[in-house]
């Protein structure tokens, strides 16, 4: 009996010391990869200060996903707790305690959205700059302005952990910041004219693409923990995307977070801020 005991001990362990061994190379590799840095050359922007822009900077930050991450106040706002993904969170944008507002110059706010890339060169783990990296001045200038003078909210935010398979992801690129997959020198194109517009819609569906993917055809949530369910395929396809939809089935949706059949949109969409859209937007 004792020797069937000793053997289990024995491999209990070799197990655990293989565990931690793998943990180091997963902590050891992730790390090396989210410690790269940036060397960004970040254009002017310009900032408006009247309470027109103001309250354009407010409207965009409520409807473009800011909101979602970082709370409709933009103290901050956990975006997934996972046993074996990780913890993160949304920073505090605000100037309260453990918030940013206040540090942060013109020049911070636009490397930050664009290009994906904090005050000490690192990629921003979690920032879907992906996304904003064509955002106009039009609009970018606007929404720094907004987040320059937004309400002060004492929120001290956890920062990003990842754990083992947040690890995985990062070193898969998965999790990689989006710094590395930015053109940082490419142009940032200006806004089409607001209306209902092909162009208009494509410069707004850039905020999309972080889930529903590059071609908006869904899929699994890149990045997200297993349990999430699939982004719905937004093309055209009779199948499995809206093709058969009308534009009331797909106001609806937007509006009342409801599909034409009467089931309730992924709860993992931000519907409720797309709601604030304009009908023209």
């Amino acid at each position: 009996m004792g020797g069937i005991v000793g053997k289990l001990l024995k491999f209990i362990v070799i197990v655990v010391g293989l565990l931690a061994v793998a943990y180091g190379a997963l902590s050891t590799l992730s790390d090396r990869r989210l410690a790269k840095t940036y060397a960004i050359d970040v254009a002017p922007i310009e900032v408006p200060t009247d309470a027109a822009a103001i309250a354009r900077g407010e409207h965009i930050y409520q409807t473009r996903g800011c909101a979602d991450c970082h709370g409709p106040d933009a103290s901050g706002a956990e975006i997934v707790d996972d046993p074996i993904l990780g913890l993160a969170n949304g920073r505090n944008l605000t100037s309260g305690e453990g918030g940013l507002g206040g540090q942060l110059t013109d020049t911070d706010y636009a490397r930050a959205i664009r290009h994906g890339v904090g005050r000490d060169g690192r990629g921003l783990r979690i920032m879907p700059s992906e996304d904003y990296a064509t955002m106009a001045d039009s609009d970018l200038g606007p929404l720094i302005a907004y987040l320059k003078q937004v309400p002060p909210v004492d929120h001290v935010v956890p920062d990003v952990a990842f754990r083992p398979l947040g690890m995985a992801l990062v070193i898969k690129g998965d999790f990689a910041p989006d710094a590395e997959d930015i053109d940082h020198s490419a142009a940032v194109p200006e806004a089409p004219p607001e209306g209902e517009t092909a162009e208009y819609g494509a410069y707004l569906a850039n905020t999309c693409r972080g889930c529903h993917g590059p071609t908006l055809s869904g899929g699994k949530i890149e990045g997200g923990p297993p349990d999430w369910p699939p982004a719905q395929n937004l093309t055209p396809d009779t199948a499995t995307g809206l093709g058969q939809w009308t534009e009331a089935d797909f106001f609806k949706a937007i509006r009342e977070q409801t599909r034409p059949d009467g089931t309730k949109l992924n709860p993992v969409m931000p519907a409720d801020q797309f709601a604030k859209m304009t009908d023209s937007e």
